[in-house]
């Protein structure tokens, strides 16, 4: 019975442990948009955001 305990705890530790390791990207904004790239404060372009997005207001005020 105590290797059960110690089986289970040890499991619930593991699964806290993992739990905490997830990764949230971080958001490279602001933004702006050039012809329908979204272009980020690092320089980074996304090449037809606009065109996958045709809903944001960014997008639909370039028109």
């Amino acid at each position: 019975m105590r290797a059960r305990n110690l089986l289970a705890a040890g499991a619930a530790v593991i699964a806290t442990l993992s739990l905490s390791g997830c990764l949230v990207a971080p958001d490279h904004g602001p933004y702006t948009y050039d012809r329908g790239d979204r272009v980020d404060s690092d320089g980074n372009r996304d090449v037809g955001w606009c065109v996958e997005h045709p809903d944001n207001a960014h997008c639909r005020d370039a028109r």
